[in-house]
């Protein structure tokens, strides 16, 4: 190639366009990609979880927009937004939460229909002296922080407050509706009841 062609030639782009292209470009390879692109990270902890513990990492991500969960067998990872101002602990309770209300409307909907009963709404909420209620009305509200206790215990809540829809008191009754459904239900209240106040601190 000589002097001429090498004149004819385009001109690079602007330097600093190029800069924010190739920002971008890295910036949307570590969202879809994060395992290519190590974050900070911190010493790992174990989070119970369905009766079992979770390990739990959080990486913090200065490139980031926002706080996010990737979930594996491994455990729970958590890549953290430094312009997230929630503490790793806040964050974890709120996917606490969501999960809470996926599984309690879950297993609402399938003890329901096996009891055949109705009810009217399912709710998440962070009693600090209740596992869960139901109304007159319909409405069954579930202490978050159950979703952390083994399946079995979270099942026994969901049929007992069910049975108060057609027996809201505790008489042997309502006690025959829970048994016939979740026959080992004093075992899974005892469960409740031993490990409420680990339960609460979380």
């Amino acid at each position: 190639m000589d002097a001429e062609d090498q004149l004819a030639l385009p001109l690079p782009a602007d330097p600093g366009s190029v800069v924010a292209d190739v920002r971008d470009f890295l910036r949307g390879l570590k969202a879809d990609l994060p395992l290519l692109f190590p974050a900070r990270s911190r010493r790992v902890r174990k989070v119970p979880f369905r009766g079992g513990m979770l390990d739990f990492r959080v990486d913090v991500d200065s490139e980031a927009r926002y706080s996010r969960f990737q979930e594996s067998e491994e455990g729970l990872l958590l890549i953290r937004s430094p312009n997230d101002p929630a503490k790793p602990r806040e964050i974890l309770n709120e996917w606490y939460r969501g999960k809470a209300s996926a599984l309690f409307s879950e297993r609402t909907a399938l003890w329901a229909a096996r009891m055949g009963l109705a009810y009217r709404s399912v709710r998440i909420k962070d009693q600090r002296t209740l596992w869960g209620s139901c109304s007159k009305e319909g409405n069954l509200n579930f202490n978050w922080r159950v979703v952390l206790a083994p399946p079995e215990a979270l099942d026994y809540l969901v049929i007992h407050e069910l049975a108060h829809l057609r027996e809201m008191n505790h008489s042997r009754r309502f006690w025959a509706l829970v048994a016939a459904q979740c026959p080992g239900w004093k075992a899974q209240r005892r469960w409740l009841r031993e490990h409420s106040r680990e339960l609460k601190k979380a």
